[in-house]
C-alpha cells in the first residue's frame, strides 16, 4: 500500500483547527486537546500534520516523566542542549520554540493529567513563547482535565477541542483509493462489510486493505469483490471475535 495520509474527516478537521491556533491573536489561549478512542488515528494525523506541514516539536509522554526529563526531551527535539537547572532549560526552549516559530505537541499525553507539575511547566511554556500546543490523548483525558479543580489554569487556556470520531464509509472508501496500489480496487459491497468489521477504526481498515490489497496481488485481481473474498477475516480482532463465536456455540451444542 502506499505510505500517505488520506484527507478523512478527521485529518481535516485537524488541520483547519491546528491553522487557528497558528493564526489566533496574541492574546488569545493557543492549546488544542485532541483526544478520540484507539485506533483512529490520532498520532498518525498529528504526525502528517505537525511534523510534516507546520515543522512541529512532536514529543511522546511516557509515564515515568518528570518535569525536567520532560524539558530534556523537548531540548533534544529542537536541537538544544539542556541547562544546568530547570527554569534554564525551560527558558533556553521557550525561545528556540520563539526563533524556530514552532508548534508543540504531545501525544499520549493521559500520563500528564495526574501530574500537575508537568501541565503546569507546558503551561509555562506556552504563555512564554505564545507558541500554540496540542494535547493528545483518550477521551477520559479531557474529562479529567475538566474535572480537576486544581488544573482550572490549564484548561481554561484550551482554544478548542477535537474529538477524533470513527469513520464512516466515504471515509473508508477514501482510504481505499488513496492507499491501495494503482491498478487495484475493492468493489463497493467489500468496502461496506470491511467498514462494518472496523466500526469506524481508522488502523483496523488500514489492516483490511492491506489483506485485500495482498489477495488482490496473489491472485492477479484487479478488484476484488466479495466472492473474491469470502469468508477470509479482514483484521485479526474479527479472527478472535470469530474464534469466540465458535468456542461459545461448540459449549452450547
Amino acid at each position: 500500500m502506499k505510505d500517505k495520509i488520506a484527507p478523512v474527516k478527521n485529518v481535516l478537521r485537524l488541520a483547519e483547527l491546528g491553522e487557528s491556533l497558528k493564526d489566533r491573536g496574541i492574546r488569545t489561549p493557543g492549546i488544542g486537546v485532541v483526544y478520540g478512542e484507539t485506533g483512529f488515528g490520532k498520532s498518525t494525523a498529528l504526525t502528517w500534520y505537525g511534523v510534516r506541514q507546520v515543522r512541529a516539536v512532536y514529543v511522546r509522554a511516557f509515564q515515568v516523566w518528570t518535569p525536567m526529563t520532560m524539558l530534556e526531551t523537548i531540548a533534544g527535539e529542537l536541537d538544544i542542549s539542556p541547562q544546568r537547572s530547570l527554569v534554564h532549560t525551560l527558558h533556553a526552549i521557550v525561545r528556540e520554540l520563539v526563533t524556530q516559530d514552532r508548534m508543540l505537541i504531545v501525544d499520549e499525553a493521559d500520563y500528564l493529567v495526574d501530574k500537575k507539575a508537568l501541565l503546569n511547566t507546558l503551561r509555562d511554556l506556552h504563555d512564554n513563547s505564545t507558541m500554540p500546543l496540542i494535547l493528545v490523548g483518550m477521551a477520559d483525558f479531557v474529562k479529567k482535565l475538566k474535572s480537576r479543580i486544581d488544573q482550572r489554569q490549564f484548561a481554561g487556556r484550551v482554544a478548542f477541542e477535537l474529538e477524533f470520531k470513527p469513520l464512516d464509509l466515504a471515509d473508508t472508501t477514501l482510504l481505499a483509493e488513496q492507499l491501495l496500489n494503482d491498478g487495484i480496487t475493492v468493489h463497493p459491497e467489500l468496502l461496506a462489510k470491511l467498514h462494518a468489521a472496523c466500526e469506524g477504526s481508522t488502523r483496523l481498515v488500514c489492516v483490511g486493505l492491506q489483506r485485500i490489497e495482498s489477495l488482490a496481488i496473489k491472485k492477479g485481481l484487479k478488484k476484488v469483490t466479495v466472492n473474491d473474498w469470502g469468508d477470509r477475516p479482514l483484521h485479526m480482532m474479527e479472527v478472535g471475535n470469530r474464534a469466540t463465536r465458535i468456542a461459545t456455540n461448540d459449549l452450547r451444542a
